[in-house]
């Protein structure tokens, strides 16, 4: 009786079950909703892909060795780039090889990227509001190795001129991007960090006090940015004379502007790192513009084509000048 009762009640549950209607909040599989999820964990698994290996990183630089035996995927970019850009200020003197630079590479600290503070309500209204002036005092930083301040007010320049918002770019990307950045730059006297944050700075204070934003495209805004910041990646202290009769390695890869070459191949580099890749969400047509722009600004900071670029400047003034001239005998 006991038995004919249990399976009674077991046939009256799954007779219930196969009744049961589908909720009608399910979602409903299809092959664009399959491939979206699917794009989705890629995604999540490329990150986590990126945080294990600044982890790595991190312990191997604490001196962790049971660490060392783990291998980092770098991507055939990033492997290219650091292979390219070995011993760029190596020369032969006689029969020795020297390093021909007033200071050694500078190394980031993945501890740093791993937690970075990108929290700019740090940055003070009076801070921003210096920013945007030419009264910003770039020394005052320097003279106090205040490298992180830069790191925020940088960050706050992005965010100031919508770059952040228009091309969705992490804070924490952002902020590893610019520390990495600034890793890359030597302590050399002039041209070390400290200079490529007072340049940017300066033009900061041009795009905000001229509205070119009504003017100038955002991936024309953030081209110019970029390449201010990186204009001087990696300078040796000598300039370009001094690696053409050295010898040194960039005089012998690049036919002309040595130094500025390897400023653009550096700030190449570092966008090519997962981790500080801002345009990762750029499309394709603006990514590669703002690569181009990049790259011609660069090279246009070498001074032996000071001269050229301003005399182009010059010639498209009085181009326009006779356009408007024209123009306004027109309406007359």
């Amino acid at each position: 009786m006991v038995q004919h009762t249990r399976a009674k009640s077991a046939n009256t549950s799954n007779s219930t079950l196969q009744k049961t209607p589908r909720s009608i909040s399910e979602p409903i599989l299809t092959p664009q909703t399959v491939k979206e999820e699917i794009m989705k964990i890629r995604d999540e698994l490329d990150s986590i892909q990126v945080e294990l290996g600044l982890i790595i990183q991190a312990y191997r630089q604490s001196g962790t060795k049971k660490i060392k035996k783990i291998a980092i995927n770098e991507t055939p970019e990033v492997k290219y780039f650091k292979k390219f850009l070995q011993s760029p200020y190596v020369a032969r003197i006689g029969t020795k090889e020297m390093i021909l630079s007033l200071a050694p590479p500078r190394f980031v600290l993945y501890k740093q990227l791993l937690l970075p503070d990108c929290n700019l309500n740090k940055i003070s209204k009076e801070d921003k509001e210096l920013l945007t002036s030419l009264s910003f005092n770039v020394l005052e930083l320097k003279d106090n190795d205040n490298e992180n301040k830069c790191y925020l007010l940088l960050m706050s320049m992005f965010a100031e001129l919508g770059l952040i918002k228009e091309f969705n770019i992490s804070p924490v990307t952002l902020y590893r991007f610019i520390a990495t950045l600034a890793a890359r730059y030597r302590n050399v006297p002039f041209h070390n960090f400290f200079h490529a944050f007072n340049v940017t700075q300066t033009l900061y204070f041009f795009l905000s006090s001229c509205e070119v934003a009504k003017i100038l495209s955002p991936v024309e805004i953030m081209a110019l940015l970029i390449a201010a910041l990186c204009h001087d990646c990696d300078h040796p202290g000598f300039n370009n004379t001094f690696q053409k009769k050295a010898g040194t390695r960039i005089a012998v890869l690049y036919s002309k502007s040595y130094l500025e070459n390897h400023h653009y191949i550096q700030a190449m580099y570092i966008l090519s790192m997962p981790e500080c890749n801002i345009l990762l969400n750029a499309t394709d047509e603006q990514e590669d513009q703002i690569r181009e722009y990049i790259r011609d600004l660069i090279l246009a900071t070498d001074l032996a084509i000071h001269g050229l670029v301003l005399k182009r400047l010059a010639d498209r003034k009085k181009s326009i000048q006779k356009y408007f001239k024209a123009f306004l005998k027109g309406t007359r």
